[in-house]
């Protein structure tokens, strides 16, 4: 799968659904959708733990070949499907310029 944020975000949806076991099969997963539990009334929330997190990154490393350095990784930073999926995109930038493609 080539690696542009429309696609980027389409593997987090089916890693969501993977994760969640297809729980949120039915429920539209958008770039606004926040991984962590929130207060926020009207705001979806898929109600991760750091462990579904780890386990949806797992997934896209072994699914599509996306690999996020660990020093890169961090929870609050990555609060929504665009945060991840913009995070995604730099570690692959940053990795095809340190090879000099």
């Amino acid at each position: 799968m080539p690696m542009t944020y429309d696609a980027v975000v389409d593997g987090i949806r089916t890693g969501v659904r993977t994760v969640k076991d297809g729980a949120r099969a039915g429920e539209a997963v958008s770039e606004s959708t926040v991984f962590w539990p929130t207060a926020e009334p009207g705001r979806s929330s898929l109600s991760f733990d750091s462990l579904d997190f780890l386990e949806l990154v797992v997934f896209l490393e072994e699914t599509y070949d996306w690999y996020i350095p660990e020093e890169m990784l961090d929870y609050e930073e990555c609060q929504t499907v665009a945060d991840l999926a913009a995070l995604m995109l730099r570690a692959h930038a940053e990795d095809r310029e340190s090879h000099g493609v």
